[in-house]
């Protein structure tokens, strides 16, 4: 990962104003990791849930977090029966802190996890090694694991279907985008029509489709119809920077939910 100044600057500013800093909380005490065992599907695929439960005023954090989080990460390499895992994301909550962004949630989450077995007749003996940021005003780092046996069969769960259908919609538009060179990267702006019901106050965020570049918190400006997201993407020391438009992806998040599309043209 690639730390830029502003990065640390913001992860600095959390941790100098935060009431809880340098104290002794605990995090696997504020939050509670668990398994649910789901189904398999007639596909093969099998459904299953990673349910996190966080007591009251702690977060933890989306897949793209913000500058001063952490995304969570599960290390599947210790299971048996199991070729692929897919971490799924419902729509996370915005959150503002001493003028620093992050994305994440409260509560409780479920990330849906999408496993395919390398026999889909067989069960899956599945161990996750689970690292997450678990969060008041600051952001303490957490490591659990979790484990089960997962049948070839099972019951369809209701909550990890409920967190399927809050993924963010995907929408079917082509967005424009232009990228200027930066000292150390690039700037992307992406322009599009903003989403129905998402209003002024919606955040948008650009992830670059690689996990090596780094991606600036994304400043959002909607004027009307139009939506203009613009970030700064900073490659690996020494690396080339070689941006995939295809691979660009904006998650326009708002008070009724989220949407994102995949992919820009030059503009």
């Amino acid at each position: 990962m690639t730390w830029s100044l502003s990065r640390t600057l913001a992860f600095v500013l959390a941790l100098s104003f935060s009431p809880v800093a340098g104290s002794a909380a605990d995090p696997s005490a504020m939050a509670e990791v668990t398994l649910l065992p789901g189904w398999r599907t007639a596909e093969g695929v099998h459904v299953a849930g990673l349910r996190i439960r966080l007591e009251p005023g702690w977060k933890t954090y989306w897949r793209a977090p913000g500058e001063a989080g952490i995304p969570p990460d599960l290390d599947w390499s210790g299971s048996r029966n199991l070729v692929a895992a897919e971490t799924r994301f419902p729509a996370p909550e915005v959150f503002h802190s001493y003028g620093v962004q992050t994305i994440g949630y409260t509560g409780e989450v479920i990330l849906p996890l999408l496993l395919q077995p390398s026999d889909p007749a067989a069960p899956m003996q599945v161990t996750a090694d689970v690292s997450l940021g678990v969060c008041h005003d600051i952001c303490m780092p957490m490591t659990t694991t979790v484990r089960a046996t997962l049948p070839a069969g099972g019951t369809p769960d209701p909550a990890i279907r409920a967190a399927l259908a809050d993924e963010p919609r995907v929408i079917d538009t082509r967005l424009r985008c232009a990228m200027a060179p930066i000292a150390d990267g690039v700037r992307v702006e992406m322009g599009m029509r903003a989403p129905d019901g998402m209003g002024p106050e919606a955040v948008a965020v650009i992830e670059s489709g690689d996990p090596s570049i780094w991606v600036s918190e994304t400043e959002t400006v909607v004027r009307g119809a139009a939506l203009v997201a613009t970030a700064d993407l900073v490659p690996p020391r020494g690396a080339p920077l070689v941006i995939d438009r295809s691979r660009l992806k904006v998650t326009v998040i708002g008070p009724r939910g989220a949407v994102e599309t995949v992919g820009c043209d030059a503009g």
